[in-house]
Parts: C-alpha cells; sequence; structure tokens
C-alpha cells in the first residue's frame, strides 16, 4: 500500500515538473550558482570569471636572511627597517592562504607549511632552513596572525600541509545534484510536444495517432497495428 502511494506520488511529481516554465526556473537557478563559485572549483574555473591575484596585492608572508657577526637573522619584509642590500644573504617566503578544492562547491581547505628560498648571494642549507623556522614563525604571528591564524604553527613545527573537509560543500553539492536531476526531468515537457504535434498530424492525414498507420481515415475504429483507442472504439460498439 506504501508503496503504490510512493509510486502515484513520485508519478505525480514527474509530470507537475513537464512544464517549461520550471525548467526554465530551474537552469537559471543552476547557472546562477555556477557563476558565484570560487575559481579554486572545477565548475567554478569554467563558469566564473577569471580573477587575478598580483592587482589586489600578492598576500605571501616574506622576510629577507640577513648576515650579521657570522650568525642568520630574519628581518620582515614588510614591518621591519630596510637593511642593506650587501648584507642579505637570501630571502624567504611562505604562502598563509588557504587553497580551496571541489568539484562543484568546494569540499576541501588546506595550507601548505612549506617554505621557498630565492637566493641573493647564496643558497640556504637545510639545516639553515630548520634553524629560520622558529623566526619565521615568530613573523608570522606578529604580522599575519590575526588574519591567518595558526598558520605559524606549520612552519614552527615542520608540517608540509595541514587539510579539512567543509562537509557544508557536500551539502551544497547534494543539493544542486537534486536540482540537476530535476532540472533534466523537467525537459520531458519536450518529448511530450513533439509527440502531441506529431499525433495531430497523423489524425488530420487520416492515419493513427499513436504510429502512424493509415487509417483511410476511420479514426474512430482505433488502430489495428498498434490498439490505439481500439477498446474505447469496441466499447461504442458493443449493444446495449
Amino acid at each position: 500500500m506504501l508503496g503504490k502511494v510512493i509510486t502515484r506520488a513520485g508519478k505525480s511529481a514527474i509530470v507537475a515538473l513537464r512544464k517549461p516554465w520550471v525548467s526554465l526556473i530551474l537552469f537559471v537557478v543552476l547557472l546562477i550558482d555556477g557563476c558565484t563559485l570560487g575559481p579554486n572549483t572545477i565548475a567554478g574555473g569554467i563558469l566564473s570569471p577569471a580573477r587575478c591575484c598580483r592587482c589586489c596585492g600578492w598576500p605571501y608572508a616574506e622576510a629577507f636572511v640577513v648576515r650579521s657577526d657570522e650568525k642568520l637573522s630574519l628581518i620582515s619584509a614588510d614591518t621591519d627597517p630596510p637593511v642593506a642590500e650587501e648584507s642579505v644573504v637570501a630571502s624567504i617566503v611562505c604562502d598563509p592562504r588557504s587553497k580551496r578544492t571541489g568539484v562543484w562547491a568546494v569540499t576541501r581547505e588546506y595550507w601548505e607549511g612549506r617554505l621557498w628560498t630565492q637566493p641573493w648571494a647564496r643558497d640556504l642549507t637545510p639545516e639553515e632552513l630548520d634553524d629560520l623556522r622558529l623566526p619565521m614563525a615568530e613573523i608570522i604571528d606578529r604580522d599575519w596572525q590575526p588574519r591567518y591564524g595558526g598558520y605559524s604553527n606549520l612552519i614552527r613545527y615542520n608540517i608540509p600541509r595541514f587539510e579539512r573537509v567543509l562537509w557544508s560543500g557536500y551539502v551544497h553539492n547534494c543539493i544542486s545534484t537534486l536540482i540537476a536531476l530535476c532540472a533534466a526531468m523537467s525537459m520531458g515537457w519536450v518529448r511530450d510536444s513533439v509527440r502531441a504535434r506529431r499525433a495531430a498530424l497523423n489524425l488530420a492525414r487520416g492515419s493513427c495517432g499513436a504510429c502512424g498507420y493509415d487509417l483511410r481515415g476511420r479514426v474512430g475504429h482505433g488502430c489495428p497495428e498498434c490498439g490505439w483507442r481500439r477498446d474505447s472504439a469496441a466499447s461504442s460498439d458493443r449493444p446495449t
């Protein structure tokens, strides 16, 4: 009993969706949703306009490696006073921004605790780079902490990558998939319109409205080929 009720409700819902205005609304919703996605997702990279990072500032944390008294120290490129170019050994750069990925909506977010070096006078050895991690983390805490939270811990403890799942993105994907399925089912009105037009043309020629069999104009007797309106014609011819 419950199965029949569910089946009837499903069929009624499909019939209700087969309307041109329903298709228009659903496809417009999908288009607006796709255009508002970020460029980090696959769909957002296709539907969203390209965005440039350099024109809005290059949000990298950068520090200069300076030699003083045979020791290496770090000077922030943003807040500390400038130093003589001759004393700069190299520069260290890290990216405190989070990266987001996904197919439609953003489902994963990660940070990279990697340090990039650009040699000026010479290359830094791995041991020297490890010794400079703690000063670099202190510079990030001082200059970037209000914007990027605990990113300095990735640098401090040499964590190459921290990743988390964004469940809101999966919910977004489920809703978008449901809307896409409804939009696909709502396109059934196109098939219904084609069938209705074909049936009208067949009836105008005196043929079967379903299969196009030539009835010689006797449409009221039904079609002996496919059985179209055959039962109704037989019941009308039955004597009372």
